[in-house]
């Protein structure tokens, strides 16, 4: 039965398992709750129920999510978001982003998917174009600087507390200054395929919109120690074991209050996670519902398991009285039937 959940809700399932917390699968919905008192608390592929609905939802509307940590003045990329039944001239449009560095782009105001990659947009026309492609799907739209620092990183917080920090990476070669693109792949493959044949070729995930805005093809002959981005939209995570600056901790739990949320990630765009964000960085996007499979990796897994204890004893410490006459119940059932 637990095969139906999905990899996100199994983790806390399997969890809850080993702490002996009551349990109930509901497979039609892929899900399982656990039943503590009066009290039902559902996990669902992403979904948990430690951030409140409103709060989960503000973090998903752009518009909001930038007008309450702007207000706060924390860092965050410039943005302006608008309504797609109004379309505008190009001079309104210039107007609105008078004050914008190009390139821009544009996601949707109202989403959830953290895996969305826009195009950038490098003038006027263009950016009245891609307005006019989005609105037969998007009723707001959001028009923001693109992040102009080297670094991308992910911080997990639970509670006001970092718990984990990834680096993110994207698919990418590097350059010897006499091969072309299209040569580098092809060596590139050839090495992954001598440690695993299952691997997909690299040349499968090419995004031909991200070499453009790199002004490189395939058959661009690529710079010594230069590293090409094949695609934007394919995100690797790797665990870093790094300690935030004061400074920085204070402004992670700074915004996580301000949004009223207990388990969020931030994706940050920064020189450095060291230096101060205020001055060398922007959160780039807020995640209410974070997949926490992309931290528990073969090298921190144990680590992690106990974080994600850590978390399911908050519900054990608001009905301790339920939990321990569960306890009572599993200890005794075997010995009840053993006397029948």
């Amino acid at each position: 039965m637990t095969s139906k959940l999905k990899k996100n809700a199994a983790l806390f399932y399997h969890r809850a398992d080993k702490l002996k917390l009551p349990i109930t699968l509901v497979p039609e919905a892929r899900a399982f709750s656990i039943n503590l008192g009066k009290q039902k608390y559902f996990f669902q592929d992403l979904l948990t129920p430690f951030n409140n609905t409103s709060s989960t939802s503000i973090a998903s509307n752009r518009y909001c999510l930038n007008s309450l940590l702007a207000g706060a003045r924390l860092p965050i990329i410039k943005s302006h978001s608008v309504n797609t039944e109004k379309l505008m001239s190009d001079p309104e449009l210039k107007n609105i982003v008078n004050t914008f560095k190009f390139p821009l782009s544009i996601q949707p105001t109202l989403s959830l998917q953290q895996d969305y990659a826009p195009q950038k947009v490098f003038e006027i026309s263009e950016l009245a174009h891609q307005l006019a492609c989005l609105t037969k799907e998007h009723l707001w739209l959001t028009i923001e600087e693109n992040c102009q620092y080297p670094n991308d990183y992910n911080v997990l917080m639970f509670d006001g507390r970092v718990i984990a920090i990834c680096k993110i990476n994207y698919p990418s070669v590097v350059g010897d200054g006499t091969k072309t693109l299209s040569e580098l792949i092809d060596q590139a493959n050839a090495k992954r395929k001598s440690l695993n044949k299952n691997l997909i070729d690299t040349s499968a995930i090419i995004d031909p919109l991200c070499l453009a805005e790199q002004n490189i093809s395939l058959e661009s002959v690529i710079g010594a120690k230069k590293s090409v981005i094949l695609n934007k939209k394919i995100k690797l995570y790797k665990n870093i074991d790094s300690k935030l600056p004061e400074f920085n901790l204070d402004l992670f739990s700074a915004a996580a209050k301000i949004l009223d949320l207990r388990l969020v990630s931030f994706e940050i765009n920064c020189i450095d996670l060291d230096k101060p964000l205020k001055s060398a960085g922007v959160i780039s996007s807020v995640n209410s519902q974070p997949d926490l499979t992309l931290y528990n990796t073969v090298d921190n897994h144990v680590v992690f398991n106990k974080l994600i204890d850590n978390m399911l004893k908050q519900l054990i410490y608001k009905h301790p009285v339920s939990y321990l006459l569960n306890i009572i119940k599993i200890f005794f059932k075997p010995k009840m039937l053993a006397t029948r």
